[in-house]
């Protein structure tokens, strides 16, 4: 998943060679900080910010 970040970033911004290495880094940390489960889970389903309708408009 770090190499898809990365490419799909370099593809669409500027950086140097020498600082593909941090980047790949950082990233790479960021995912590992993310799928720890260390972080508290929702215990129930959010709710929709506005009332949804269903109805056909004709």
């Amino acid at each position: 998943m770090t190499t898809e970040i990365v490419s799909s970033y370099v593809n669409g911004n500027e950086i140097r060679a020498e600082n593909l290495s941090d980047l790949i880094r950082s990233i790479h940390k960021s995912l590992v900080t993310l799928s720890n489960d260390d972080f508290e889970k929702p215990t129930e389903k959010p709710k929709a910010a506005v009332r949804i309708v269903s109805h056909s408009v004709v």
